[in-house]
């Protein structure tokens, strides 16, 4: 197909791996937040859609997330491994 097509395929795929790696620090704090909202009345400290810790926490998560991605195949599979059996841990439990 050419260079061009080949170009045009690489940068979609980091892209996609871009995009990919800021939906999942969003879903995990969405998901932390639901399971503990009703801790968060209770003890006054609320994080909503606008507050920095929710900035602070997603750039960070964001940040090591492409870190790992640097690093490399061995790396991201290793953690792919421990992030799978955490997630299914509760499952289990």
């Amino acid at each position: 197909f050419g260079n061009a097509a080949g170009w045009m395929c690489g940068y979609w795929q980091w892209v996609s791996g871009a995009t990919d790696n800021a939906i999942y620090p969003v879903l995990f704090l969405d998901y932390l937040l639901q399971l503990f909202r009703a801790s968060q009345v209770e003890d006054g400290w609320i994080v909503d859609d606008s507050s920095w810790q929710r900035f602070v926490f997603l750039a960070s998560m964001v940040l090591v997330l492409g870190y790992l991605n640097y690093m490399g195949l061995q790396v991201v599979g290793r953690i792919s491994v421990v992030i799978c059996v955490l997630s299914l841990l509760p499952f289990v439990v």
